[in-house]
């Protein structure tokens, strides 16, 4: 090999790995960013479910608030269909007193 021959594989060669440097150096770059998105959506996702969390518990505090609210009502609850029961027997009474009332009524009128 001449002189110039070896300059110019050694340049060549230089070149190859100046080239497969920067390559290298861009691959590391892009594997970096990608873990860096990774890092970030790993804490976006970790804020979301810290706020799911959040809600869950907030859903189940009302939750036992209102099995309190309801087992509070539940004698009220017992005591309006006791008193529906009692509306209907009296104004089964009553309709039963009105129609006594209207025969007594019809008799009275034909004597």
């Amino acid at each position: 090999m001449t002189p110039e021959e070896q300059a110019a594989l050694r340049a060549a060669v230089h070149q190859m790995f100046a080239n497969v440097s920067e390559y290298i150096q861009g691959e590391l770059e892009v594997s970096s960013q990608d873990y860096r998105l990774l890092e970030r959506m790993n804490l976006v996702s970790a804020e979301k479910y810290r706020d799911l969390a959040d809600h869950a518990e907030n859903l189940a505090v009302a939750r036992e608030t209102m099995l309190n609210k309801y087992d509070e009502f539940l004698p009220y609850i017992y005591q309006i269909d006791e008193l529906d029961k009692t509306m209907v027997a009296l104004e089964t009474t009553v309709n039963q007193l009105d129609e006594y009332t209207q025969r007594l009524e019809d008799k009275f009128k034909a004597l």
